[in-house]
């Protein structure tokens, strides 16, 4: 299940039917407007499934209502996109774009689970996340999917814990349907909420909790954020990301998604049977693109080098990182020298901006080095509820 928006598939879903997708036999893209991109079917994944009183007494929907008439977001004007009526909402919330997302969530499930009633797994997915799918086949393997699973990286608003819908859920047959029939069951009261709160996401973990299905944590195989933005020191949750097996990255862009796309091909190809960890993406994926200068790239450093006299090169801002014994890298750009003691890839610098960027390569790779050995227990799959009760 492949959820998008009419006024972002054109630049966010090409990647996707170019990469990831050629691998899974069976899909669905879902949107705010029915339409067909390159052959395929984009869904609506409102029609028919949400109630009239929340068609027409939420404002967000007039964009919904308009794209109907005029074909989708190409035939939209600014006021119908954004909109300041819209207000005490977290998030984005003068976008009706971004504000009708939170209620897709479950009437995609319905639908999902209307096309295929036999399917052993769903998964929903967003076009800036990134999929490892060898992994995820090999996880599902350790899985029942006649038991109720709701799998995804743990995250809380409030009381109510939820998988954040950034980094992928999957969800079991078994969880599909009881979720499904109790949206059928309490959809005006389930409406109702998502209409009063800014996550569709947590929404959708309110929906399994009300039916006594718990989140499988799920971190750190599922990230929140994007490879530019990894710790590989991170340590929470009682799991250590550097051992365990990745399964999807959020927030990426299409260069990013196609760059980490060819690497697992590569990868995979010349390590069949195994799983590729976090380790095995920093040793033959990150570690390979760092440099002691890198130009137009921001690798993130954060701390602003406070200094008698400001560095006017980026040469002198990696002396002064250099003199620093924990240092690992560094950034220079026209707000300044930063640098950090902790490691980031980080990504292409924005156009308009000069950035160069660089890191101490002897330390990231004793920093990489130190990292105590990974037991077998810490490089498996997560299968079993932990944490918050």
């Amino acid at each position: 299940m492949v959820k998008t928006g009419s006024c972002e598939i054109n630049h966010k879903l090409p990647i996707h039917l170019h990469t990831s997708l050629r691998c899974i036999p069976s899909y669905a893209i879902f949107s705010d407007h029915q339409d067909e991109f390159h052959g395929i079917e984009v869904h609506d994944a409102f029609e028919g499934q949400v109630s009239q009183k929340i068609m027409y007494e939420y404002e967000e929907f007039h964009m919904y209502r308009k794209m109907k008439d005029v074909g989708g977001c190409s035939g939209l004007n600014a006021t119908d996109v954004v909109s300041k009526g819209i207000a005490n909402i977290n998030g984005n919330s003068q976008n009706r774009g971004w504000m009708l997302d939170r209620f897709k969530f479950l009437p995609i499930l319905r639908q999902a689970y209307q096309y295929r009633p036999e399917a052993k797994w769903y998964v929903l997915i967003e076009t800036d996340a990134t999929f490892v799918w060898p992994n995820l086949h090999d996880w599902l393997q350790h899985l029942d999917p006649n038991l109720p699973y709701y799998l995804g990286s743990q995250t809380q608003i409030g009381t109510q814990q939820f998988a954040q819908g950034g980094a992928g859920t999957i969800i079991s047959n078994a969880a599909m349907k009881r979720v499904v029939e109790h949206f059928e069951a309490n959809q005006t009261s389930l409406e109702n909420f998502t209409a009063d709160h800014w996550a569709g996401d947590c929404v959708l973990g309110k929906a399994f909790e009300d039916i006594g299905i718990k989140l499988l944590w799920s971190w750190p195989h599922l990230l929140t954020e994007s490879i530019a933005d990894i710790d590989y020191t991170d340590d929470k949750y009682f799991k250590r990301l550097w051992c365990t097996p990745v399964l999807s990255y959020h927030h990426m862009t299409s260069e990013q998604t196609w760059d980490h796309w060819k690497f697992q091909r590569r990868w995979f190809e010349h390590n069949p049977g195994r799983v590729l960890k976090h380790c095995d993406v920093f040793y033959n994926y990150v570690l390979p693109q760092l440099q002691y200068r890198r130009e137009a790239w921001d690798n993130e450093s954060d701390g602003l080098v406070e200094v008698e006299k400001r560095p006017r090169s980026s040469q002198e801002c990696k002396d002064i990182c250099l003199d620093d014994p924990d240092c690992l890298q560094y950034r220079y750009s026209a707000d300044g020298c930063r640098m950090s003691t902790r490691f980031r890839l980080g990504q292409i610098a924005a156009s308009n901006r000069r950035v160069v960027s660089g890191w101490i390569l002897d330390r990231v790779e004793n920093m990489a080095a130190n990292f105590t050995s990974c037991s077998a227990e810490e490089a498996t799959w997560v299968t079993e509820f932990y944490g918050w009760s």
